[in-house]
């Protein structure tokens, strides 16, 4: 196996050395390019193909976030860790920098003695962990006339309208979640759910980001409330967001379990339950992520007769998640960000439904 390509950019010259030096002590670790500034880092991605791109949040020119939202708008693929001693958990850099896509992030030791242990352990084995999760699972076998592209899969059919919206997301979902909930009319009602695979610590930073980009009332889920309480519900770190019947209620509950696809949040595990709860009424949407989380869970909707909605490659930073549910011919449609809100308002009300006919008719 070829070593990984990694390329490291931090504004410390001697940090960079150490980084450096310490790396390339690893047989499976390749350090192709050593930058100082953001500028320098967008130039040097084209031109050496980093498989790994370890970046710091204080650097000139361009800082961090700067030069990570700059390279999300070349290269969607490219993991990226941050490492900097202000990204720990819960900091608000660590938040911002997961919103603007970076996958993951190693917090710097304080002090230059502990540097050198934390590069070897803990900065190497992220970068080992990032490449393997970015290798793609081999795709099921398409089905015949289901296509996986960007066009529709099936006609549109309404029958019931969807009573619930659930969705997954993972790499480069926080981005994708603002600009979905954001496109949704302020009067839209029906309840949504949401797997972001995201680190404990930092999903109520995440929901309370996404209040303040769409305007609608999203929530963390920390115990057993009503499903109406609130119109977005988001899962929180470490915890399954399961729904339940009790009685003529719906819940929306915590659980502690054990990971599925090695997430925790599972969308394998809401998407079940929320097929089990809402059967023909369920809309699971999957959004870009690495891995295959939400396909078992995808065919457990259309098995309950629910209909499922996959995000396109072209407008996806990891075609992964959605991927695999489109190839699977789980999809009954596959369309780019900017299309799937007026489809969630197709599929979830009559009411809806009439407004969005009446304006492309327009």
């Amino acid at each position: 196996m070829k070593p990984i390509r990694v390329l490291i950019a931090d504004g410390s010259a001697n940090a960079r050395r150490t980084i450096s030096r310490v790396l390339a002590r690893d047989p499976e670790i390749d350090v192709v390019s050593s930058c100082s500034n953001g500028q320098t880092v967008l130039l040097n991605t084209t031109e050496t193909t980093p498989d790994v791109i370890v970046l710091e949040v204080e650097l000139p020119e361009l800082n961090g976030l700067q030069t990570l939202t700059e390279l999300r708008k070349r290269d969607r693929n490219v993991p990226v860790v941050m490492f900097s001693r202000q990204t720990s958990r819960g900091s608000n850099a660590t938040v911002e920098s997961l919103m603007h896509g970076a996958n993951a992030y190693v917090t710097k030791p304080v002090h230059d003695s502990e540097l050198e242990r934390c590069v070897a352990v803990e900065l190497a084995a992220k970068i080992k962990q990032l490449v393997s999760d970015s290798v793609p699972t081999a795709l099921p076998h398409q089905q015949p006339g289901t296509g996986g592209s960007a066009n529709k899969l099936q006609s549109v059919h309404l029958t019931a309208p969807a009573e619930v919206v659930a969705i997954a997301a993972s790499t480069g979902g926080p981005v994708a979640l603002g600009k979905l909930l954001s496109a949704l009319r302020s009067s839209f009602s029906v309840p949504i759910v949401i797997v972001q695979h995201m680190p404990q610590g930092f999903t109520q930073a995440l929901a309370q980001s996404l209040t303040r980009q769409t305007g609608l009332k999203v929530r963390e889920v920390e115990a057993n409330s009503p499903i109406a309480a609130s119109q977005v519900w988001l899962a929180k770190g470490g915890q399954h967001l399961v729904l339940q019947r009790h009685g003529i209620d719906t819940l929306v509950t915590a659980q502690i379990g054990h990971p599925e696809n090695d997430c925790c949040p599972s969308a394998d595990t809401l998407f079940r339950s929320v097929a089990e709860v809402y059967g023909t009424r369920t809309l699971a949407v999957v959004l870009t992520g690495m891995g295959c989380d939400g396909l078992a869970g995808c065919r457990a909707v259309r098995a309950a007769g629910g209909a499922v909605i996959a995000q396109d490659e072209a407008t996806s930073i990891a075609w992964g998640m959605p991927g695999q549910v489109a190839t699977a011919g789980l999809a009954n449609l596959v369309l780019p960000l900017d299309q799937i809100a007026g489809e969630i308002m197709l599929r979830t009300s009559d009411r809806a439904t009439a407004r969005y006919l009446e304006r492309g008719s327009s």
